[in-house]
């Protein structure tokens, strides 16, 4: 579910809250939809979050500062994936070797 309001926040909405985000703010808000309790998070990774959505028991954010698209898991802060918009070939072969360098596969 995603929503715009005027003020240039987008709204998502999961079972049992609504998410915001936007240029209005520097975090994420998670509003809890059985007390109305609002808490700020925070992501590594998302200095700039602008556009939001939920699927499933996932959270899309986009960051218009790093170019990013994050899917995250909201129940235990996890990014399940995250890519930029300017990522090349170069930059997939360079972290695959990493990763393998890492794992010693």
């Amino acid at each position: 579910t995603v929503g715009f309001d005027d003020e240039g926040l987008r709204m998502a909405a999961t079972d049992d809250a609504v998410w915001l985000a936007g240029e209005a703010l520097d975090d994420i808000r998670r509003i809890d939809t059985a007390t109305d309790e609002q808490t700020a998070l925070e992501w590594p990774g998302i200095r700039a979050p602008f556009g939001i959505a939920a699927s499933g028991d996932d959270l899309w954010l986009t960051d218009d500062f790093q170019g990013t698209l994050t899917r995250l898991d909201p129940a235990t802060g996890e990014v399940r994936w995250m890519t930029a918009f300017d990522t090349t070939e170069h930059d997939i072969d360079a972290f695959l070797a990493a990763l393998r360098t890492e794992l010693s596969v």
